[in-house]
């Protein structure tokens, strides 16, 4: 069966994708109420003098064949983002990290 009718029946495993948001992306992602209809946003780590946002937590069930793209929406905020789980896109999100410092070092 292809995969998009396996999609409309809700019979394709979703997985939940956990990523970690760092300032000065967090507040931002705290704005974003709807950016996936399944999505959930943690209650955000704020310092306790400032109350600036430390971190907010953003999770997301998804198929395994839309990790890619998940991942280049993650990557635009590469500094800001960590990825806790699943393990295996959490070494993705790794390896394009360093990828990117491999071309800025000079030998």
């Amino acid at each position: 069966m292809p995969k998009q009718p396996i999609d409309f029946c809700g019979e394709l495993e979703l997985i939940p994708v956990r990523v970690r948001f760092y300032p000065p992306v967090a507040a931002f992602i705290l704005e974003g109420e709807r950016r996936h209809p399944n999505q959930q946003i943690g209650k955000p780590v704020k310092d306790k003098l400032t109350g600036e946002i430390l971190q907010v937590d953003y999770t997301v069930p998804l198929p395994r064949r839309s990790f890619d793209e998940f991942l280049l929406w993650v990557h635009r905020y590469i500094d800001a983002a960590i990825i806790i789980s699943p393990l295996e896109l959490a070494e993705k999100h790794v390896s394009a990290a360093q990828r990117l410092i491999d071309k800025y070092r000079i030998d």
